[in-house]
């Protein structure tokens, strides 16, 4: 078995990982097994919402489909999510009217709006149970408040039913906060098994422990893309009611999903290669929170977050949970809603956002969020901390279609900017469109501006903090020898070793050394000391202590030292 198959080593400590993916510990979702030289109509790289999405709606047009998830359903950004599915995103929409026209403005809200219909049409159809909750963005500051009122403009422009308010039922005073209602929270590992069943009941297989790692095509000149590997850097280039007629969610008409004639067009095979062998398909979509494959440098055009989150049970003295989904405009950001689980109601808080590999201390920020959890909600007793990654967008909107120079076959959806819960089904909706030969205006809308000169500079900017933040760390790593003494449990560290950058690190009593060089394009690993992981400042991707790779877009572990 290659070394580069699904993640074994569990993410250290019971306690850091989600209400989500816990309570689905000892919950099996049936998976198939890989058949090496296997053909399909369409792979599916990702078994998140996005991989899972799309490959239902392939399904149900006739495709053979295929998803292959490089760890287990739901392991890395669906699972780690806050699942609040809401038109109202923080303030998405006016950084999104900062940037582009009202056209581009009007055509994300509509996605959105169809992507949120499609899932909660979903889950009544399947039986997963959700709540609906009004969603409020706040703020406590003066500059929060700008914010917040530029959001109301945006949300107004955009016909969003929103209103004016500073009763939130938190508890501690606002300046103002916008208000949408009937917006929607769920268990997201919920939707995936039902997802998941379903696309094996219409005759498609879902493999665990399987990482695409390269995708290459059978016809001269029709396009290649294929992944980065270590030694061959290339230059960078988110109480029930009833519903209501106010409901976009619920209410909004339902749009028809696209069905074609030939489900299958007689073209040249994609090779896919992975980590367990190779197998051949029509088409593969990206569905890996950052593309694995590097054609169109989708990794230079995005930035990875990293944010934290808790659940508690709140005892009756210290007060009413609120039962609104909220998010601050405020810095540090904060995100609180409920989590009805197990015959109880858990508060969820959340927030800290940084970026991958660029904190002082990953630890320090989760204890400035339990700190603000004890001084709101005294007493309350956490049961849960994990953490979770996110991409955003130079300019706010997702990327979504097919990959440059993949012969037109390969597909990507990225840059969800934490709103990945109504983004990835208006992403498979509009990817599964394309393939089958459907029409959706605001798609294409979005489509359009995939690039545009105002992304390109603030990618340059971006890119610009990136090489400096690569040569500090090689800086960094070529003066400091690597510590001779074993690290504290939970501590890790960078330094140089036979000339090279090592990085040494125990957890649950084991030392571990490894190289400290990101296989993806180089860069200097920073110790996570809240995940307990290797991260990496440039593009995000992470490791577990022994080198395992958690999450991309590099696709290959770390050398053990």
């Amino acid at each position: 078995m290659n070394s580069d198959a699904a993640h074994t080593t569990p993410e250290p400590s019971t306690t850091h990982r989600s209400i989500w993916l816990d309570s689905y510990a000892t919950v099996s979702i049936p998976a198939d097994t890989f058949t090496e030289s296997a053909h399909y109509d369409t792979v599916v790289a990702g078994a998140g919402l996005t991989g899972l999405t799309t490959a239902v709606l392939l399904a149900r047009a006739g495709h053979k489909v295929a998803v292959l998830e490089a760890r287990t359903v739901g392991a890395v950004a669906t699972g780690n999510t806050t699942a609040k599915l809401s038109l109202l995103q923080g303030t998405t929409l006016s950084s999104i009217r900062k940037h582009h026209s009202d056209e581009v403005l009007q055509a994300y809200v509509d996605g959105n709006r169809e992507g949120v219909s499609w899932l909660v049409r979903y889950m009544q159809e399947h039986g997963v149970p959700f709540q609906q909750r009004t969603a409020y963005t706040y703020a406590t500051t003066e500059s929060g408040l700008s914010s917040v009122q530029q959001e109301f403009e945006a949300c107004q422009q955009a016909g969003l039913p929103v209103t004016w308010t500073d009763q939130t039922d938190l508890p501690f005073p606002v300046s103002g906060a916008v208000a949408l209602a009937d917006q929607i929270q769920f268990h997201p590992m919920d939707i995936l098994a039902a997802l998941a069943s379903e696309l094996r009941e219409r005759g498609g297989e879902l493999i665990e422990g399987v990482r695409v790692t390269g995708a290459t095509s059978n016809a001269a000149g029709t396009g290649a893309a294929t992944s980065t590997s270590e030694g061959s850097p290339r230059a960078s280039a988110e109480d029930d009611t009833e519903g209501s007629p106010m409901n976009p969610a619920i209410d909004d008409p339902v749009v028809d999903e696209p069905v074609v004639d030939e489900p299958v067009v007689d073209e040249p095979a994609l090779r896919i290669e992975t980590s367990q062998g190779q197998v051949t398909a029509g088409r593969l979509m990206l569905a890996t929170g950052v593309p694995v494959l590097d054609r169109g440098g989708y990794f230079a055009k995005l930035k990875p977050i990293r944010s934290y989150a808790m659940t508690y049970r709140v005892p009756r003295g210290s007060g009413r949970i609120p039962k609104g989904m909220y998010l601050s405009a405020d810095t540090p950001g904060r995100t609180l809603r409920t989590v009805p689980i197990n015959g109880e109601e858990l508060l969820l808080i959340g927030g800290n956002d940084h970026g991958v590999g660029r904190s002082a201390s990953e630890r320090a920020a989760v204890e400035d969020l339990e700190a603000w959890a004890q001084q709101h909600f005294p007493g309350a007793e956490r049961t849960h901390v994990w953490s979770a990654q996110d991409y955003r967008a130079a300019q706010y909107v997702p990327f979504f279609g097919t990959l440059p120079r993949g012969g037109g076959r390969i597909y990507l959806a990225t840059g969800y900017n934490k709103w990945g819960m109504s983004n990835a089904v208006a992403a498979s909706l509009a990817i599964s469109a394309q393939i089958l030969g459907g029409h959706m205006a605001w798609a294409e809308t979005l489509s359009a501006r995939m690039l545009t000169p105002s992304d390109v500079f603030t990618g340059i900017k971006d890119n610009i903090e990136v090489g400096g933040t690569m040569v500090a760390g090689w800086v960094g790593a070529e003066v400091r020898a690597l510590p001779q003494e074993a690290p504290a449990e939970g501590e890790g560290a960078v330094g140089r070793e036979h000339g090279k950058p090592v990085g040494v690190s125990t957890v649950q009593g084991q030392t571990c050394k490894v190289s400290a060089v990101c296989p993806h394009l180089g860069g200097i690993l920073k110790w996570n000391d809240a995940a307990l992981s290797w991260d990496c400042p440039l593009h995000g991707s992470r490791f577990a202590a022994d080198g395992e790779l958690l999450e991309g877009p590099a696709v290959t572990n770390l050398s053990r030292g």
